[in-house]
């Protein structure tokens, strides 16, 4: 696979066909795709529509109505999606306009990606998620850059595939977004690094407490992260709790449903590195970064929690 040339230099006029779906799309909604996206979509030719997507989490393909305008599946067409996440009860996406582009394979098939922005606007390149069936877990903003899905695309056998599984540390560093109901649990963080001749290695342990309120509307989770990285002679140990205020969260996490919560343990796991990584640079003069930059993110995040308990508060 190579790298996308066309989304980060150079333009593409082939989305000036005022009878292309991208233009159906747009005039439909009163909304614009982001520019590199747009340019990046118009600039593919394709024998077919199926588009896949590689993602972190799993598998996922581009809608088919961004590449045809026959009529197809309601969960193939950007508007209809859109109508529908519109139609939810979203308190945080009152007044704005969904725009989906692509939707997982796996599991139920109804996570979507999309953009979100005023009506007359053109969009910006904020990413999110969500699973329109299970709209109360809330949505997640993936990214602020497309490069953090669109990474590198190419064709293997005849398929097209877009992938972003080459992300690394840094990348993924840069432009993941925290959301607003993950916050970092007061006075969590911890340091120790000693002496210990080892490879190099990294393990990290994600734990879970689901705590419950007499208003079950305001039940919250503590996830604690706790890595041990073995680095140039040195075992360094930190850990990081994580407030998770979603009460439909609660049973995703106990349950394990990675398909709905990958991204909440992977942006909590970057956040405990990059903290990690700061406090060594800044008061210990070790460089952390090159080694997180050979970690496999996918890795990462897909281990279950050790251990999951429930208290009430």
């Amino acid at each position: 696979m190579g790298f996308f040339k066309n989304i980060f230099g150079g333009t593409s006029d082939k989305g000036s066909n005022k009878n292309s779906p991208i233009q159906v799309i747009e005039e439909t909604l009163e909304i614009q795709f982001p520019v590199r996206f747009k340019e990046f979509i118009t600039g593919i030719i394709l024998p077919n529509k199926d588009v896949k997507l590689e993602l972190l989490d799993g598998q996922y393909k581009f809608l088919d109505s961004l590449f045809t305008t026959d009529k197809l599946n309601e969960y193939e067409s950007v508007i209809s999606v859109s109508d529908k996440l519109n139609e939810s009860y979203y308190i945080e996406d009152i007044g704005l306009v969904k725009i989906p582009f692509a939707k997982s394979t796996e599991g139920d098939g109804l996570k979507y990606l999309y953009f979100i922005n005023e009506k007359g606007n053109i969009s910006n390149e904020n990413i999110y998620l969500r699973d329109l069936d299970s709209p109360k877990t809330g949505r997640i903003p993936l990214s602020s850059e497309l490069p953090f899905v669109i990474r590198q695309s190419g064709e293997v056998n005849g398929q097209y595939i877009v992938s972003n599984q080459s992300l690394n540390f840094t990348e993924a560093n840069k432009w993941a977004q925290i959301p607003e109901f993950i916050n970092i649990w007061k006075d969590s963080y911890g340091l120790t690094i000693q002496d210990e001749n080892k490879e190099d290695n990294c393990n990290i342990d994600l734990y879970l407490i689901n705590y419950k309120m007499d208003n079950a509307e305001e039940n919250f989770s503590k996830i604690e992260v706790q890595t041990t990285i073995n680095y140039q002679g040195k075992r360094i140990d930190s850990a990081m709790a994580f407030e998770v205020d979603n009460s439909a969260l609660q049973y995703q996490f106990a349950n394990n449903i990675n398909y709905r919560i990958f991204y909440h343990k992977l942006l909590c796991i970057l956040s405990t590195l990059s903290t990690t990584k700061n406090d060594l640079k800044n008061n210990h003069a070790i460089d952390l970064e090159p080694y997180l930059n050979t970690l496999n993110l996918k890795d990462l995040a897909t281990p279950k929690f050790i251990q999951v308990d429930e208290q009430s508060a």
